[in-house]
């Protein structure tokens, strides 16, 4: 193989791969997270939301009905 050819491959499969990834950039995230979902059980996975401690936060309401 001389210089040429693996530069003909090397930019083959980078057009080939460029279109699968392009391809697959929606049903990859979908798959992914049906893979956590198998692989973690919810239990395990945390929420990206604020932790509360046993209430002892409090709401802090701006507006004031009249």
């Amino acid at each position: 193989m001389n210089m040429s050819d693996l530069i003909q491959v090397f930019l083959i499969a980078a057009v080939i791969f460029f279109l699968l990834g392009w391809a697959a950039r929606r049903t990859l995230p979908r798959l992914w997270q049906g893979l956590q979902a198998r692989i973690f059980p919810t239990r395990y996975l945390k929420s990206a939301g604020v932790w509360v401690r046993d209430g002892t936060t409090k709401e802090k309401t701006s507006h004031h009905e009249r």
